[in-house]
């Protein structure tokens, strides 16, 4: 999987951070795309493919574990990293609680960003991958669309659902 085909979204309140964290995943041969909080985030989640989400935890409007949540209810199974000055258990607990797959805490090293970040497009790049495999399978085999079609519901659920007991 060729890592300039994989896209993350980075998502901060702050500009600065934006844009450090953004530059590291350029310099890294990716393609990134940035928003300014929560809101902004779910718009390009419905309508771009996003490998992996990296977001700040604490945001007005709309927090990162909010943010998770919210995606989950669109159906999406993107992988997210959450960032967060405070470090202490209730944090860490509640960003899995959420659904993120990593937590990332401030201060940290450019090394421990890159090796997440690399980590969560994987993910993700191999999710989608998954996708386009059920949706050659579809059409190349009309019995097996409405299998590829439960496997897609079932999945909707399993994600509303862990959005729910996430609250």
């Amino acid at each position: 999987m060729d890592s300039l085909r994989r896209t993350l979204l980075v998502v901060d309140d702050e500009e600065d951070i934006c844009d450090m964290l953004s530059d590291c995943a350029k310099n890294d041969g990716y393609n990134v795309r940035v928003a300014k909080d929560g809101n902004e985030a779910l718009t390009i989640l419905r309508t771009e493919r996003i490998d992996a989400v990296l977001t700040d935890l604490m945001m007005p409007n709309m927090n990162g574990s909010e943010l998770i949540l919210r995606t989950r209810t669109l159906g999406r199974s993107t992988p997210f990293v959450l960032v967060s000055g405070v470090n202490d258990d209730a944090a860490v607990i509640g960003a899995f609680r959420s659904g993120a797959c990593d937590f990332l805490a401030k201060p940290f090293s450019t090394e421990t960003l890159r090796s997440i970040v690399s980590r969560v497009l994987d993910i993700g790049a191999r999710l989608h991958t998954v996708e386009s495999m059920l949706e050659t399978l579809a059409e190349e085999n009309t019995d097996l669309a409405d299998q590829v079609d439960k496997i897609r519901r079932q999945q909707q659920q399993i994600n509303r659902l862990l959005a729910i007991s996430a609250r």
